[in-house]
């Protein structure tokens, strides 16, 4: 029998891409409303190679992104316990926002059609 390990996310970075080597590593949030009240889910994305330095290039703090991958869920040991890490590791990442009017922005390009990276 085959197996899936796919998430689609489309949300907001909490803070600036931050690259290392050609891994960019961010963060996501994703809310959802409802009547009464609300939540927020927080991802952490890495994205590997060029998908990874166009990421970091054209997303900034606040800008909107889908991303398509996979989760990738690792252990580590904390103070003699043993804790586990779940990230997605991004496949496709796609820039939702367009040109920016503001001066200096890094909102990403101006895009026509939604363009995978």
């Amino acid at each position: 029998m085959a197996s899936v390990n796919k998430v689609i996310i489309v949300g907001r970075l909490g803070k600036d891409p931050e690259i290392n080597k050609g891994v960019c590593k961010f963060t996501v949030a994703a809310d959802e409303k409802w009547e009464g009240g609300s939540h927020v889910e927080w991802f952490r994305v890495t994205a590997f190679k060029t998908v990874g330095e166009n990421a970091a290039k054209y997303l900034s703090k606040g800008s909107q992104v889908y991303v398509e991958g996979r989760f990738r869920t690792s252990e580590y040991e904390s103070n003699g316990e043993t804790k586990r890490s779940t990230e997605v590791i991004a496949h496709t990442v796609q820039f939702l926002d367009g040109k920016s009017d503001k001066p200096g922005s890094n909102s990403g390009p101006d895009f026509d059609d939604d363009i995978s990276f």
